[in-house]
């Protein structure tokens, strides 16, 4: 289930759709990254050092990067975290 933040949802989602949407339509837009990015941004994390502490704010971040990154789910995830550790500054 996800648990990504609903402000940073309404962004991603508005920026896709350029409305905002329902309530239920922006779950449905959560639950569909969290199920597409959020197990391959952990794995991608995993090897960064110093470690990345995933919050579900960093997690949604990284998601929404990951969905607007070229390449294939696993691609996108490796896009989205090195583009966080380099605005962190890891």
């Amino acid at each position: 289930m996800s648990d990504y933040p609903d402000d940073l949802i309404l962004i991603g989602y508005f920026v896709q759709n350029q409305d905002p949407g329902t309530i239920a339509d922006r779950d449905q837009f959560s639950q569909d990254l969290f199920d597409m990015f959020n197990a391959e941004i952990v794995a991608a994390a995993a090897g960064v050092a110093p470690p990345i502490n995933l919050t579900p704010d960093v997690r949604a971040m990284m998601a929404l990067l990951a969905a607007h990154s070229p390449g294939g789910t696993v691609a996108q995830a490796h896009h989205a975290v090195a583009a966080y550790v380099a605005f962190r500054g890891v």
